[in-house]
Order: structure tokens, then C-alpha cells, then sequence
């Protein structure tokens, strides 16, 4: 493996850094961090490419995997008054999504949720300012309300 390379300050760690660092393919690193566990490569492999990433500080782009219609791993929790969320999101991430807590301050709720590409969306109180059928046909999707 060689060195880490210099970055540019304020720059990001690319997956190119990682293929260059560990001597893979881009393919292959893309593969073992964005799909570790569907047997294109093997674990060895994964842990090696995920310990360069980690010692980057590598992280992929969300906006990425939305655009190539993966899952974007984010669950927005949205209200007009919301409750003390601490629990939800400590629990959101233990399962392996990143928490989005939104103020429901109208019909740009919506759009916001839809922005960042949040695969559901738990609503705290009632009624949420967009009628969740409506939600549902911009594109998220799932809506729970707690009432």
C-alpha cells in the first residue's frame, strides 16, 4: 500500500485516492464500500479498501447514491413541534441511517425532505402542512405520523 497522498486543503478524500492507495480498481473500490456485503468482492478485500477509507476519513456522497437510485440511508424526522429526538436518532443510527430533523413550516417541507433524498419521513404531531398522500407522489417513500 503506499503512502496517503497530500490533499489540498479543505478537500475531500476521492474514491481515486483509495484506488490509488490500495492499488485496486475504482470499480472495485466503489463496489467494496458502497456494496460490502453482495459478494463482488471479497471480505478480505472490503476490509482492506474500508481501513484506507477510514484512515481518509472517506465518506461517500449522499448525493451520489441518490442520483444512482441507491438508497440514501437518511430518515427525516419532521414536525411543527417536535419532542426531545435524542432517542430517535440514536436509534436511527445504531440501524445504520442518518437522522434529518426537519421543522414542518409549510409546503417547502415537502420539497426540503425530497432535496436530500430521505427514504421516509417520521412526522411528530398532526396535521403535517402537506398531505402525506402528496408526499408519497413526489417521491418519498414512506410517511409515519405519530400523532
Amino acid at each position: 500500500m503506499k503512502t496517503t497522498p497530500n490533499n489540498a486543503a479543505g478537500r475531500r478524500p476521492t474514491l481515486k485516492q483509495i484506488a490509488e492507495l490500495t492499488g485496486y480498481s475504482l470499480m472495485t473500490c466503489s463496489y467494496a464500500i458502497n456494496y460490502p456485503d453482495d459478494g463482488h468482492v471479497s471480505e478480505a478485500t472490503v476490509a482492506e479498501i474500508q481501513k484506507v477509507a477510514d484512515e481518509l476519513g472517506y465518506h461517500p456522497q449522499m448525493g451520489g447514491r441518490v442520483l444512482r437510485g441507491s438508497a440514501s440511508g437518511v430518515i427525516a424526522l419532521a414536525g411543527k413541534s417536535l419532542p426531545d429526538l435524542t432517542p430517535w436518532v440514536v436509534a436511527l443510527q445504531q440501524a445504520g441511517y442518518l437522522a434529518l430533523v426537519v421543522v414542518d413550516d409549510g409546503p417547502k417541507t415537502a420539497g426540503r425532505l425530497l432535496s436530500v433524498g430521505a427514504e421516509a419521513c417520521i412526522y411528530f404531531g398532526t396535521p403535517p402542512s402537506l398531505p402525506v398522500k402528496t408526499i408519497k407522489a413526489k417521491g418519498l417513500a414512506a410517511t409515519l405520523a405519530l400523532l
